[in-house]
């Protein structure tokens, strides 16, 4: 055997054993996870026995995040993206968008 044949040998081996370290891990990644999901269901039926119930945790609305299409009461038009009465406080007196307006606002009018 020559000394490149033998390094080639010991690369292929090297290869060999990563690999195998690799399956081992996940293998054992797998198993903590399942124990891990096993003792979960466990504390849950406790807790269901004890009369908790899990409800999840409800999605709060974002301050000042306005639901599509809504309707603003000073333009009476919705538009896209949504706007509402706020979007106007710094018009005096009060007003509807103009076509210019909503343009500078990359705003789009939503007709019904």
């Amino acid at each position: 055997m020559t000394k490149e044949e033998s390094a080639h040998d010991k690369l292929k081996e090297l290869e060999r054993q990563r690999d195998e370290i690799l399956r081992a891990i996940e293998e054992l990644k797998t198993k903590a996870i399942q124990e891990l999901l096993d003792k979960r269901k466990e504390y849950d039926e406790q807790l269901n026995a004890l009369g908790y119930r899990d409800l999840g945790v409800p999605s709060r609305k974002k301050r000042g995040e306005i639901k599509p299409g809504t309707i603003c009461p000073i333009c009476k038009f919705a538009t896209s993206p949504a706007h509402d009465g706020r979007s106007h406080r710094n018009q005096n007196p009060k007003a509807p968008f103009s076509d210019n307006e909503l343009k500078e606002r990359e705003l789009i009018k939503i007709t019904p």
